[in-house]
């Protein structure tokens, strides 16, 4: 009987490698790359559904990745998230209506901004307008601030300019903030079809760079 001895040493120490350093590595390679493809479809659904008035900061705290995950990593994982600067997107996902947090009135812009694309000018903002409590001729209290400004309880914040009245904004006690981000969903969407094809690339890039 003739017995042929093989040296495993080398092919134990590269699949040792494989299960410590590579396996790892193509995980977070595959993770990081899923979370990249779920941002950009969720960052292309907002640009194509909502007026963005400030395009780069919604589009980098509505969906921002604050850390990318790393082999060394007690768990392979990765947060997408909206920020707290972006917090108001949050009611686009379940569809909740913005409420005063005082109780008061919304004042929603209608002449007060230039064009639906445009934020309204500082100097307009219903703070910068000053609306202090002032007796009329008929002994009524009413609200008048800067510009010509004056404010009508239960309709808004209007102006005079030359010798028209026009509406700056409109009060109301509630605004419906429809469920378009779909922030889970597209997430969701984009993991079920780009996982399997992510993390056979990482993997064949981990045996390619093994050592």
């Amino acid at each position: 009987m003739t017995f042929i001895r093989v040296d495993t040493a080398e092919a134990e120490a590269f699949l040792d490698g494989m299960w410590r350093d590579q396996i790892p590595f193509a995980a977070s390679v595959a993770v990081n790359q899923t979370a990249r493809d779920v941002q950009a479809e969720i960052r292309t659904h907002i640009a194509g559904t909502f007026t963005l008035r400030r395009a780069d900061f919604i589009l980098r705290e509505a969906v921002k990745i604050p850390r990318l995950s790393n082999k060394a990593d007690g768990e392979i994982a990765v947060e997408i998230l909206v920020t707290d600067r972006a917090d108001f997107m949050r009611k686009f996902e379940s569809g909740v209506p913005k409420e005063s947090i005082v109780g008061k009135s919304i004042a929603i812009p209608v002449a007060a901004r230039p064009s639906k694309g445009e934020l309204v000018p500082k100097n307009l903002r219903p703070k910068q307008l000053q609306l202090r409590a002032h007796r009329t001729a008929g002994d009524k209290v009413q609200l008048k601030g800067k510009f010509g400004t004056f404010a009508i309880k239960g309709l808004g914040i209007l102006q005079r300019v030359e010798g028209q009245v026009r509406l700056l904004y409109l009060f109301r006690k509630k605004v419906a903030t429809p469920a378009v981000l779909r922030f889970v969903e597209l997430g969701t969407q984009v993991i079920h079809e780009h996982w399997p094809q992510n993390l056979a690339n990482a993997f064949a890039r981990a045996i390619r760079t093994a050592k």
